[in-house]
């Protein structure tokens, strides 16, 4: 007996998991960078354009570049996740409920024929607060304050958030790249602009989150 399955949803599920392998090879890779203390920025040359002698350049060259490939293929499969998801939702609209929609699935991403309104409304509710902004980080230099209630940071909404660990990966996996990050601040809506980054203090973004249904 062939048992029937949906070749949009196996389509969805492959490049999910894709993704996943090539976020796993991009946090190895930037291990490599954490263990030399070095960005993307900094030099890998001395004054007098020697190769420097603290780090180990050709370590360090080749996982910048690996990074740099590997966050476009990474670009390039969410585009794909995205348009497989707005196609998998469209075509199950007539045949499908909500509750049949395969939760791996309909956990990724919001089903598009929800009404504008709803979809407004889930995603205004907090998924973390900020309670720690360190001096000169990358979170005090995109204009993240405390007590910020964080609505969205990249593509983590409270429609598909699970925990902390999910914005980790998703900042490891980010280092130089611009994040969008939307905020309720005062009851007024703010959009920022944070680049993940190695810098002087700890972690990537110098701040300290805690999720907001803890508080």
């Amino acid at each position: 007996m062939v048992v029937s399955t949906d070749p949009q949803r196996e389509q969805v599920l492959k490049l999910i998991g894709e993704k996943e392998k090539v976020e796993k090879k991009i946090a190895d890779l930037g291990l490599v960078l954490q263990t030399n203390k070095i960005g993307f920025d900094e030099p890998l040359v001395d004054a007098e354009g020697f190769p420097r002698g603290d780090i180990d350049v050709r370590s360090v060259r080749l996982a910048r570049t690996q990074i740099i490939c590997l966050q476009n293929d990474l670009k390039e499969l969410t585009k794909s996740i995205e348009s497989g998801l707005e196609k998998y939702f469209h075509e199950s609209k007539e045949t499908l409920t909500s509750t049949k929609i395969p939760p791996e699935i309909r956990n990724a991403s919001p089903d598009p024929s929800t009404s504008t309104s709803h979809s407004t409304e889930i995603n205004q509710t907090p998924i973390v607060v900020v309670n720690l902004v360190s001096p000169g980080s990358p979170a005090e230099d995109a204009g993240i304050q405390v007590r910020d209630k964080i609505l969205a940071f990249g593509t983590i909404t409270s429609l598909n958030f699970k925990d902390l660990a999910q914005i980790g990966d998703l900042v490891k996996n980010s280092q130089n790249q611009q994040v969008r990050v939307k905020v309720n601040r005062d009851n007024k809506m703010e959009e920022l602009i944070l680049v993940p980054k190695i810098w002087s203090g700890r972690g990537f973004l110098g701040c300290n989150i805690v999720p907001y249904s803890s508080i």
